[in-house]
């Protein structure tokens, strides 16, 4: 249910609304290949520089805030402590933002001046995002020189994350159900899905611990521990936002309740597979 179809949806006799976490995050990468994104600093900015809620309020009521873990998983932080960090809060926005300019300016690109990417989508929603995060980037660092485009084929998309050939992108991922797994996937330096180039000797350890951990208490510590400082360090992922699974259900189809929160992977289309119709 998209924002600009919830009053037509009011009037519909008997509709079950549904408003719960989705297992996706929307996310700005970059290449660590590439020269002009290798100063810490500059990924720092970025960081501090996107509004993340200006972002994702547009977009649909329900998002959360995202760290390098799904906010769902109870190793993680949480959205309510993630909006409470540098760059997340809507209230040291300026501040955030200032700081953002002051270390572009240190790493030797003041305005942003002299880095220049292509940023690479695949979709129409995707192009959206990219589109409205190159607003961000200008109006933060109006000398920085961004491009957007969209590849249709997602082959082609793909090929260029896989071979690393990319600049960067503007995305949408799907985390697995366990926190360890898709820490991972994205931040060991042999993950499935690191399509950054990232690779740190103290990351890759800390994954290994975590796949090895067999508690709660003991993944939490890792994971959190890992979240703060690779967010300090100047994320080359860095997600944007949870969307929600905003869902308009037919009077007449029950069981939704009994299959429903954010690994039921309702944008995918699975839950419908255990509900069933009534009588209308």
């Amino acid at each position: 249910m998209q924002p600009q179809e919830e009053a037509q949806l009011a009037s519909v006799k008997g509709v079950q609304k549904s408003l719960t976490p989705g297992p996706t995050w929307d996310h700005f990468a970059v290449n660590l290949k590439m020269p002009q994104f290798q100063d810490d600093r500059v990924r720092q900015a970025f960081q501090l520089a996107l509004d993340y809620k200006a972002f994702s309020d547009p977009l649909g009521k329900g998002w959360l805030y995202g760290a390098p873990v799904h906010a769902m998983f109870p190793e993680s932080l949480t959205s309510e402590e993630i909006a409470k960090m540098p760059g997340y809060n809507p209230a040291t926005k300026a501040a955030d933002l200032a700081n953002a300019q002051k270390l572009m300016e240190a790493a030797g690109f003041p305005q942003g001046q002299g880095i220049k990417f292509k940023q690479i989508n695949s979709a129409a929603a995707s192009l959206d995002s990219s589109v409205r995060l190159k607003e961000m980037w200008s109006k933060a660092f109006p000398k920085m020189d961004v491009s957007v485009s969209t590849n249709s084929d997602y082959a082609q998309f793909t090929s260029q994350l896989n071979g690393r050939t990319y600049e960067a992108r503007s995305y949408n991922h799907t985390s697995v159900p366990d926190a360890a797994i898709d820490a991972y996937t994205y931040y060991h330096t042999k993950g499935g899905r690191n399509y950054q180039s990232y690779s740190k000797p103290w990351a890759d350890e800390m994954m290994d611990k975590l796949l090895l951990a067999t508690t709660v208490e003991e993944r939490k510590a890792i994971v959190r521990d890992f979240s703060k400082r690779y967010i300090a360090e100047g994320p080359p992922l860095l997600q944007i936002r949870h969307p929600a699974d905003n869902l308009a259900i037919a009077s007449h189809i029950a069981g939704n309740d009994l299959a429903i929160g954010p690994w039921a992977y309702n944008s995918y289309g699975v839950s419908p597979r255990w509900t069933w119709q009534t009588e209308k």
